[in-house]
């Protein structure tokens, strides 16, 4: 299997399993998982490089337009990841108790790394590209 196949399918099967890690902790409520957040977005995102990195010819890197739908995807999710911090941790809060429960709330592993694996498959996507 190529390189840049292999380094899209571990990123893209991270943020799959990323998506059932806790995502945050909320007060009262306590650790709320990618599912109960939002996660089914990026779950979803995260599928569609792991598939593009199965579909083909596995012994060669992906084709463009293959490659342009993963990164793409990858970028999303990351984009998506990072909203999802703002919008847990109160950047976007308009009133004074949204801004106080927000303040309590404490992000989880799974969406560092769902961000993490959307960086690093963005990164593979490009730079493991075979030299045609």
């Amino acid at each position: 299997m190529n390189r840049q196949r292999i380094a899209l399918l571990i990123t893209g099967l991270l943020g799959v399993v990323s998506t059932f890690k806790p995502w945050a902790k909320i007060p009262l409520i306590g650790n709320t998982r990618g599912t109960d957040l939002g996660g089914w977005v990026t779950m979803t995102l995260f599928f569609v490089v792991v598939i593009s990195a199965i579909l083909g010819d596995r012994t060669k890197s992906l084709s463009k337009s293959q490659s342009q739908i993963s990164l793409i995807a990858s970028i999303v999710a990351g984009i998506y990841g990072f909203w999802k911090i703002m919008d847990l941790t109160g950047t976007f809060a308009q009133n004074g108790i949204a801004k106080v429960v927000s303040s309590q709330v404490s992000i989880g592993a799974g969406l560092y790394l769902i961000i993490i694996a959307a960086v690093a498959s963005a990164i593979m996507n490009i730079l493991l590209k075979d030299k045609n």
